[in-house]
């Protein structure tokens, strides 16, 4: 099945003038892009009226893994995790498939064992989307969204959300996420306060990370 990755970074209080002042949303997807649109539109019209998209870039057509590759994450997962964090430098917030690169929807970012999501200081709140079928394992029904505070500091203002692969939930997240970040701006900001990447450098760093989803 073949896919593209893409990376679009989006400021949610506008282009900021000064180096601290931005509150940047990155979405990581292999899904269509133009799905998102209305997010986008949403996230304008209804609570960042300033937001503007910086840039967006994709890579080449690949292919998601199948099934019998799974059992191979484990010795790739740094090299992909590495990717990501040097893309995402200066982001806040970033959504990201929870399958990334992988045909099914198979938990590229759960292993206890090797993962801490936010363990650098100036790490990013993930949302993590995903299917209803994996989401929901434990459940009734399955919920939207659950976000978790990462870590017991009460100024740790970062969090790690699973989300349904759908609009209303994910726009939840980002507001829930963003609110956070509000509610103790100056502590987020000892934590981060890196510019975003620029698009060239984005580029650059989603050539590795398919190139470590592909090997």
């Amino acid at each position: 099945m073949k896919n593209k990755l893409t990376l679009t970074l989006m400021e949610l209080q506008g282009i900021p003038a000064a180096k601290g002042n931005n509150l940047t949303l990155a979405i990581l997807t292999h899904s269509d892009i133009d799905s998102f649109d209305a997010l986008f539109r949403n996230l304008k019209t209804r609570y960042f009226p300033n937001a503007e998209i910086c840039f967006s870039v994709s890579s080449d057509e690949i292919y998601l893994r199948d099934a019998d590759r799974n059992t191979s994450i484990k010795n790739e997962y740094h090299k992909i995790k590495e990717c990501i964090d040097n893309m995402t430098k200066g982001v806040e917030i970033l959504v990201c498939d929870r399958n990334l690169g992988f045909a099914q929807d198979f938990p590229v970012f759960d292993n206890t064992d090797e993962l801490d999501l936010t363990k650098k200081d100036k790490s990013p709140s993930w949302i993590l989307i995903s299917d209803e079928s994996s989401l929901g394992g434990l459940y009734d029904e399955c919920p939207e969204s659950i976000t978790f505070k990462v870590g017991g500091d009460s100024n740790n203002v970062r969090t790690i959300t699973y989300c349904k692969k759908e609009e209303k939930p994910i726009l939840t997240s980002i507001v829930t996420a963003a609110h956070l970040i509000y509610s103790n701006e100056s502590a987020y900001r000892e934590q981060l306060h890196d510019l975003p990447p620029s698009k060239e450098y984005a580029e650059s760093e989603l050539k590795h990370l398919v190139n470590s989803l592909q090997s």
